[in-house]
């Protein structure tokens, strides 16, 4: 056989993997996914008039109430522009905020190191970011502990990695072995030298966002980084209506060179808001464009992102909460306002109350991201409140709650069926898998009382929607209370 033949021969049989196939899956470029272009319709949680009155009352907070903002180069700023200054207390007239807000550019290109990484945002587009500032890792051993910088160099790696990710944020995680002085300049290094995609500056203090845009300025050019977004920068008004000095001071930085900023209120609502959902919003759409505003003070045609940060607290223990269904009402509803603005937006998903990867987080997610049905009445009864529709709404409420509640009873329904798919209630080896009872008559018969008493639930929900659709037909004052009792209950149980 000649050498051509045995070349021919050993290209044909060599097997695909081993050192070489390995040495070529590194050697692969790493994929990226583009700007996401939605292509299906937004979810409308309430009609625009309810939209419309939600603006209203934020206008009358920073008209009556103001905001305040605590630097004095800012008071200057509101000064010349004519607003209502006391102190470091600002009112803000309406046609001066909305001048100012329609300054902000709808959609606006972030560059990367990469130009392939480069994205497009505002709009349709959707791009999705690493989070950012957590103080613990759980690490491979299941060991929660502090972060390390080898830590956030993993995480920078990975969000390089991961083709579902348009940004390698910055502070992934906290390098706490780093003393605090010199530690953004760690943070920055490494998601610099560990990623191509677009990342995140540093605001804790005026010199370390100068220092986050002179080591961009060595990457990019300062010349470029004067006029082109290269990265963002995330900044929070403290709840109720103050703006503080740390941050107007990154602001300044970042909006003078032309670099876009989150403007993200930061909200624990029950507590340094109101109770109601309609309210915090109200509350925090007020802070979220007074720094948008003032961004165009500093800049005018600045790209900027309005923003939020919105948990609820425990009424009991005051701990913030997250993955509860009134958060994801309040996502839905500042989206609805960034769509009227024509401003880009930035909001959190993954805002869980679970502490594992787990059930409970895929839940919480769930409720975060799809939100079908409005959950909770408190929405509800503070827009009944303010359009004053009471009936139709409540009519509206309760037919969406009952529907839920008896989809929730079949999806429950056709568990237990799967669990007990023998005759036997059981598995083929005579056990029910998990909590279930293991003995086959145990099963048998718990299988028989659940379902008895899920079709009993449902033919009742059932009752109750048929019946609440109808409603009373002329009826005395005093049967019409009995009914309204009756569906109380009904309600409660």
């Amino acid at each position: 056989m000649n050498a051509s033949a045995v070349e021919l021969t050993e290209q044909t049989h060599r097997r695909g993997g081993g050192r070489l196939g390995r040495k070529a899956l590194r050697s692969a470029p790493i994929a990226s996914f583009p700007t996401l272009v939605r292509k299906i319709p937004v979810y409308q949680m309430v009609p625009d008039e309810a939209v419309e009155l939600i603006h209203e009352e934020s206008l009358k907070i920073l008209e009556e109430v103001g905001c305040e903002f605590r630097d004095d180069g800012a008071i200057e700023l509101w000064k010349a522009a004519g607003a209502d200054v006391r102190e470091t207390r600002v009112r803000i007239d309406r046609a001066l905020l909305m001048e100012l807000v329609s300054k902000v550019p709808s959609e606006f290109t972030l560059h990367a190191r990469n130009p392939e990484r480069t994205v497009r945002v505002g709009g349709k587009n959707s791009i999705f970011v690493p989070m950012y500032g957590a103080p613990y890792v759980r690490d491979l051993d299941n060991n929660r502990r502090y972060g390390t910088l080898a830590d956030l160099n993993n995480f920078h790696k990975m969000a390089y990695m991961a083709p579902a990710l348009h940004s390698s944020s910055s502070v992934i995680c906290e390098p706490m072995e780093i003393a605090v002085p010199k530690r953004h300049l760690h943070i920055i290094h490494s998601a610099l030298k560990h990623s191509d995609k677009p990342f995140m500056g540093i605001v804790t203090s005026k010199e370390r966002a100068e220092d986050t845009m002179a080591m961009a300025g060595i990457v990019f050019g300062e010349e470029f980084v004067r006029d082109n977004p290269v990265l963002v920068a995330i900044t929070n008004c403290n709840s109720p209506l103050v703006w503080d000095a740390t941050m107007i001071d990154a602001m300044r930085v970042y909006a003078s060179h032309n670099q876009p900023l989150i403007l993200a209120p930061f909200a624990l609502c029950g507590a340094s808001t109101s109770a109601s959902a309609v309210g915090a919003v109200a509350q925090v759409n007020a802070e979220a464009l007074a720094g948008v505003a003032l961004t165009q003070l500093i800049r005018p045609g600045s790209p900027q992102l309005y923003g939020q940060f919105m948990v609820t607290v425990d009424m009991k223990t005051g701990a913030p909460m997250g993955g509860t269904p009134e958060a994801a009402q309040m996502m839905y509803l500042m989206g609805a306002l960034a769509r009227k603005y024509r401003l880009p937006w930035r909001t959190s998903g993954f805002h869980v109350g679970s502490k594992l990867n787990d059930a409970q987080a895929g839940y919480e997610i769930e409720h975060a991201h799809a939100c079908r049905d409005p959950i909770g009445r408190q929405l509800h009864l503070a827009f009944r409140r303010m359009a004053g529709s009471r009936a139709h709404l409540r009519l509206f409420e309760i037919r969406h709650r009952l529907r839920a509640a008896c989809r929730l009873v079949q999806i429950c329904r056709r568990a237990v069926l799967r669990r007990f798919q023998g005759s036997d209630g059981g598995d083929p080896r005579g056990r029910a898998a998990g909590p279930f009872p293991r003995h086959p008559a145990h099963a048998r018969t718990f299988r028989v009382r659940l379902l008895h008493a899920l079709d009993h639930g449902l033919q009742f929900l059932r009752t109750v929607e048929r019946r609440r659709g109808e409603g009373p037909r002329h009826a005395r004052p005093r049967e019409s209370a009995q009914h309204a009792r009756r569906l109380r209950g009904a309600e409660a149980r």
